[in-house]
């Protein structure tokens, strides 16, 4: 797997210890706010924490998702606001999720934030990869 787009840091890693899911409760331009706390950045949510997503480009591949093989749980979906607008519908990229058994959802993150804190209520278990909506 190459890691040429991604870098995770586990220094800014928030585990959320009531084992309650993050509820985003709002996007930034250039960020948001989860459990009244404030990332910068693109994240990734799961069921118990947020973690800091460093993407240095829009081509995206199956890769640039590998914290999906460090979680201790197979999502229902993959969740993916991909910022502002929505124009590429990345059916490469849904290809790749498909041959490895995963459901990709591609939105807006305004749509994705939306989404997630559905979801969460639901007590589904689904992983997030939100970018804020000026990043690239």
């Amino acid at each position: 797997m190459s890691n040429k787009n991604i870098s995770f840091k586990s220094d800014t890693e928030n585990k959320n210890e009531n084992s309650k899911p993050p509820f985003i409760h709002s996007y930034l331009k250039n960020g948001f706010l989860l459990d009244n706390k404030e990332f910068i950045g693109p994240i990734i949510v799961t069921n118990n924490k947020v973690v800091n997503w460093r993407l240095l480009s829009r081509n995206f591949s199956f890769s640039d998702f590998e914290f999906i093989n460090k979680i201790n749980y197979k999502p229902e979906f993959v969740l993916f606001g991909v910022g502002k607008k929505f124009d590429n519908p990345m059916f490469n990229l849904k290809s790749e999720f498909t041959k490895k058994n995963f459901s990709l959802e591609i939105m807006t993150t305004h749509s994705a934030c939306r989404v997630w804190n559905l979801n969460i209520n639901d007590n589904r278990k689904i992983i997030g990869f939100f970018i804020p909506l000026n990043h690239f």
